[in-house]
């Protein structure tokens, strides 16, 4: 099931060869326009979130999403220029807390 899907934006024009969805237990990342790459991340694995918001971004809206993963191929995971930053990162964030707890996973901080 199909929770959040976006095109990543570049200025305030959808950018057809990046996509982003989200589920219930994964980020996946679609890129590229001759060589496409898919990535995926399953929520439980996201140890941090980050939401920034440069120059351009503020003039048109959108934000950047880092996640920090415990993932050793991919230790960061960046979703560049999503519209309604706050929320998406919201809605991750609970995301992720619902997987560990369905997964029985502990993050533990040391």
């Amino acid at each position: 099931e199909i929770l959040w899907e976006s095109r990543g934006f570049f200025l305030t024009f959808p950018i057809p060869f990046t996509v982003y969805t989200l589920t219930r237990e994964r980020i996946l990342l679609k890129r590229g326009i001759i060589k496409t790459n898919y990535d995926e991340t399953r929520l439980y694995r996201v140890n941090d979130i980050k939401l920034s918001q440069n120059l351009i971004q503020k003039f048109c809206d959108t934000y950047t999403i880092t996640l920090y993963t415990r993932d050793k191929a991919e230790a960061s995971l960046l979703i560049k220029n999503v519209k309604q930053g706050h929320k998406v990162k919201e809605l991750i964030s609970n995301l992720v807390e619902e997987s560990r707890r369905r997964n029985r996973v502990i993050n533990a901080e040391f």
